[in-house]
């Protein structure tokens, strides 16, 4: 659902505060939109709630505060023009014509809430009710009041307003699933969806190989970085030519598991051996192994890298890849000067396991201009053909490799139907706003002078510029 309500035409909105309404009483409702009554604790939720952190909001963006931490004084303030009591008395009125365009066209379209959704609603009214206890505070809540009920409560503002607001955000996105949805009045095309997803999304698969031992300490020799690229061409090599991905994800995870068996065994052996040399002083403490006839690269973090650096471990060699058609890489196997140490390690090694993963689970969607991945890594997907076909990708500004796959995610039904919604609204959402703008802005607005302007002035709201 749209929250693009930045531009109030207030000009346009034609608000009739009624004579007869006016003076020092308060029924409960604060007035009638096309005839809806509308009660006050709406009202208020869309003045000191809604539309003051919208306010503030833009304040910050117009201060140049990209990370919104900036303290502001609503009411110091001008918003597009206007003081930001007209301005939230201005985005109040707006948000009830759009509450009463979607009651209005709900009802007309014959819609209904399902059993779930209504469900939720009531859920979520009764999570408001939770005593945040320590954490008042942080929500910046009032010396006093422990639960955002009771906040909203002490605003004037009730369940019972609540339940139509949340409401009203559910029956919304039903009407815009009737305008906009497959079977709908204007139904978007699933040409048009395919185009969206085509200029926003990439669909990919990766592996990661880091240029680091098994302790996730850098590797210094060619030979030794030569070879983790040898493994990474050896995954490329076996997707394309058997297309399985959980083969290659199960052998990755396996060997990282195996590495991280053979990490942990190095604390554990120094740890023991540290508590043999408190029992004996005359005992050694485990010696340095030398040698491994296969270790591979691990990403390990740094923390842990250096814990297991103290336990005295083998210095990794080359990662080498397995000639047999079972696995792609070589198991490690520790040869050290220490016998009780090679077996202690190689016992942890060979009880690792790792889960077979469906390719679905490992499946990313990246989105183009919110990409979390590193920028150079989210460069080369973006101009990766979607031929699902694996490729390498070497960073050496962070030390590794990567093995990519670009798939069409336009072919992957399953997370498309699960973000159908979501592509709807990108979409549509503007045309929407529109046409909700272009039936409330017809409508006749009644609200009590006294009310508005004075009683609940937004100046003198408890809960907001205080």
């Amino acid at each position: 659902m749209s929250n693009k309500m930045k531009k109030l035409a207030a000009a346009s909105l034609a608000i009739v505060c009624a004579a007869s309404m006016s003076g020092c009483s308060d029924s409960g409702y604060i007035g009638t939109v096309n005839g809806i009554q509308i009660p006050n604790g709406m009202y208020l939720f869309y003045v000191a709630v809604n539309g003051y952190n919208e306010a503030a909001s833009q304040i910050k963006e117009e201060l140049g505060d990209e990370s919104g931490t900036a303290e502001v004084t609503v009411f110091n303030n001008t918003i597009e023009g206007k003081s930001a009591s007209a301005w939230l008395k201005d985005y109040a009125v707006t948000k009830l014509r759009r509450y009463a365009a979607v009651e209005d066209l709900f009802a007309q379209y014959n819609l209904s809430l399902t059993d779930e959704e209504k469900t939720e609603i009531e859920d979520n009214l009764k999570s408001l009710d939770n005593d945040l206890g320590m954490y008042a505070q942080y929500y910046g809540l009032p010396d006093g009041i422990s639960s955002f009920g009771e906040h909203y409560e002490s605003m004037g503002i009730g369940k019972s307003s609540l339940r139509m607001i949340s409401e009203n955000s559910y029956k919304e996105n039903h009407v815009f699933l009737n305008q906009y949805d497959a079977d709908g009045l204007t139904p978007v095309s699933d040409d048009e969806i395919n185009t969206y997803i085509t200029e926003n999304y990439a669909a990919v698969k990766y592996l990661k190989l880091n240029f680091t031992d098994y302790q996730g300490v850098s590797l210094k020799d060619d030979a030794d970085i030569q070879a983790v690229k040898d493994l990474a061409q050896a995954y490329a090599d076996r997707y394309n030519s058997t297309g399985d991905w959980s083969e290659i994800q199960y052998d990755f995870d396996l060997r990282q598991a195996q590495f991280d068996a053979w990490t942990k065994a190095d604390d554990d052996y120094a740890e023991m051996k540290s508590g043999t040399a408190e029992a004996d002083p005359d005992s050694q403490s485990a010696p340095a192994p030398s040698t491994a006839d296969a270790a591979g690269t691990g990403e390990v973090p740094a923390d842990e890298a250096e814990s297991t650096a103290e336990a005295g471990t083998a210095e990794a060699p080359s990662e080498e890849v397995a000639a047999d058609s079972d696995t792609i890489f070589v198991k490690p196997v520790v040869n050290s000067d220490d016998a009780e140490y090679n077996k202690f390690a190689q016992d942890a090694i060979d009880a690792a396991t790792a889960e077979k993963k469906d390719v679905s689970t490992v499946e990313q969607y990246i989105k183009k201009d919110s990409s979390t991945l590193p920028e150079k890594l989210t460069e080369y997907i973006w101009n990766a053909s979607t031929d699902s076909k694996a490729t390498l990708f070497t960073d050496d500004e962070n030390s590794c490799i990567y093995v990519v796959v670009r798939d069409d995610a336009t072919t992957m039904d399953s997370w498309k139907e699960t973000q159908h919604e979501n592509f709807l609204h990108a979409l549509k959402d503007d045309d929407f706003d529109k046409l909700l703008e272009e039936i409330y802005t017809k409508y006749t607005v009644e609200l009590d002078d006294y009310l508005v302007n004075t009683k609940y002035a937004p100046e003198k709201l408890r809960g907001i510029g205080e």
